[in-house]
């Protein structure tokens, strides 16, 4: 995996995150209802291009009384998607083990550059709602629990496909999935350092993971404690 396909695999890999956004809000919004815009290049789209796209390329515009529905409703089904898609490049991955991943050097560096954005896109954007007081969505704290314990699902099920893709000294995909399962409970994470070819890439799981369950999954049950 070189230099080459690293940054041909980040603009492939926007462009995809582009269309997959596009046909999530024209399907669930419609198109009269969705405007779009395009921010200035920001240091965002290349850490999180998924994340970029969330916050500056959309408005919502349909009459005011549906909007916070809408919202509600595109945040929770772009959840279940993406921990879809996540699913289906974790059986690729396992199905294909065996042949290597040589000459898919453009796939792997896909499922590199996911796995940066999606773990930097749930930290900040659960972080940010956990923080702040301002609630567009309207989604009750239950809701919102679902959504992040979809988020804490897909990040053991993209960590694990990216501990494959990377790791030579994995010999097979079990290996890759107990060094997910030990990292994302946060139990055993020196054997992830040890099995793995890239030592210090089990730091992006354990990131997007105390992001979810220290300041999203604890604030949430506390929201949820102090309103019954």
């Amino acid at each position: 995996m070189d230099a080459l396909n690293l940054i041909i695999a980040l603009v492939l890999y926007g462009i995809l995150e582009a269309v997959l956004r596009i046909g999530v809000f024209a399907y669930f919004a419609g198109w009269k209802h969705v405007s779009w815009k395009l921010a200035s290049p920001h240091i965002s789209m290349l850490v999180s291009p998924s994340y970029w796209l969330a916050r500056n390329c959309k408005l919502i515009n349909p009459p005011g009384f549906k909007r916070v529905a809408l919202r509600a409703r595109l945040i929770a089904n772009y959840n279940l998607w993406n921990l879809l898609l996540s699913t289906i490049i974790f059986v690729a991955v396992a199905a294909t083990e065996h042949e290597g991943y040589g000459p898919f050097g453009i796939s792997v560096a896909l499922i590199v550059w996911r796995s940066i954005s999606r773990s930097f896109e749930i930290a900040i954007a659960f972080g940010i709602d956990i923080t702040t007081s301002r609630n567009a969505s309207k989604l009750p704290n239950e809701a919102r629990m679902k959504l992040a314990l979809r988020s804490y699902l897909e990040i053991f099920l993209f960590s694990a496909a990216l501990y494959s893709v990377t790791s030579l000294k994995s010999e097979n995909i079990s290996v890759s999935v107990l060094a997910s399962l030990y990292v994302s409970t946060l139990t055993n994470v020196s054997y992830a350092a040890d099995k793995l070819q890239i030592a210090n890439l089990f730091f992006l799981q354990v990131f997007a993971t105390l992001s979810l369950i220290v300041l999203s999954i604890a604030g949430y049950l506390g929201r949820v404690k102090r309103s019954r």
